[in-house]
């Protein structure tokens, strides 16, 4: 089922803020698998930034979709719902930035220990947010996906739950980390994590829109 048909500039503009929430999600990858690989240094920085641009042009994107749909009353009875949406949705981008910032602050030097796992926990944060986009879309042109994809985005959610204490039983038991360097990645850990539960609890908003828009 499709809903919204007649509001063509809400959906583009929905799918221009999705398109950046992904560039800014793909560049956390990006820089993340670079510091896990060569460590800080310029390079990483330059990944820094360019997250922090996604990410302000998708706070950007996000105020036009709030004064459109007021000035222009577009879906007038749909709008909180989907201001909502966009709301939850922003956590990630923004949870994107700040993991890249935490690591170059606090200067953190990943033991090669736990890089791999680092890594396949990043791999399936963010696979439980693209598919959080494909939900969106669903939403707009055909709402029968969604269960699918929630289904999938749960269980890229369990499978981070238990990547998150494997890796924070190993940081604790672990002689080669010192205690103060525990608290810290104990951290970043919980950050990667808490994008896939941020998509879990976005596609439930999503599925409850869907269902408001039938009855």
């Amino acid at each position: 089922m499709v809903f919204w048909k007649k509001n063509n500039i809400v959906i583009d503009m929905v799918e221009e803020y999705l398109q950046k929430a992904e560039e800014c999600v793909g560049l956390l990858k990006i820089g993340f698998t670079h510091y896990l690989k060569k460590g800080l240094g310029t390079e990483f920085d330059a990944f820094i930034e360019k997250t922090h641009k996604a990410e302000s042009s998708c706070d950007d994107i996000k105020i036009k979709i709030e004064s459109a749909m007021y000035e222009k009353s577009l879906i007038p009875e749909s709008r909180g719902d989907i201001l909502s949406l966009i709301e939850s949705i922003d956590q990630i981008p923004n949870n994107a930035e700040h993991i890249l910032y935490s690591i170059e602050t606090q200067f953190l030097e990943t033991p090669t220990e736990i890089k791999d796992k680092l890594e396949q926990l990043l791999n399936i944060n963010i696979n439980a947010f693209y598919e959080l986009t494909r939900a969106a879309r669903a939403l707009f042109k055909d709402t029968s996906k969604i269960q699918t994809i929630s289904n999938n985005i749960d269980k890229e959610e369990s499978a981070s739950d238990y990547l998150e204490r494997t890796i924070i039983r190993y940081i604790f038991s672990s002689e080669n980390i010192a205690p103060d360097q525990r608290i810290l990645f104990k951290e970043l850990v919980g950050k990667l994590g808490s994008i896939s539960d941020n998509c879990e609890k976005t596609a439930d908003t999503i599925a409850i829109i869907a269902v408001k828009r039938i009855v």
